[in-house]
């Protein structure tokens, strides 16, 4: 799965404890969560070229599916 930070949108938020965790926080925290585990950390412009590049629809259905 491709997940582009570059299209994610978020604000900042309150912790439990009161303190506030920026945007740019969690984004940050998602992408080293998702990283090497559940997606490809990526642009918009590196997903598509690769979704328009690649001949092997086999990996391009599932993506397209998931969007």
């Amino acid at each position: 799965m491709d997940f582009c930070l570059d299209a994610t949108l978020t604000w900042d938020m309150q912790h439990l404890d009161g303190s506030v965790l920026t945007a740019a926080d969690i984004k940050a925290r998602t992408a080293a969560l998702l990283k090497d585990r559940f997606a490809t950390i990526c642009s918009v412009q590196q997903a598509l070229e690769r979704v328009t590049s690649s001949d092997d629809w086999s990996t391009i259905a599932p993506r397209l599916a998931s969007s």
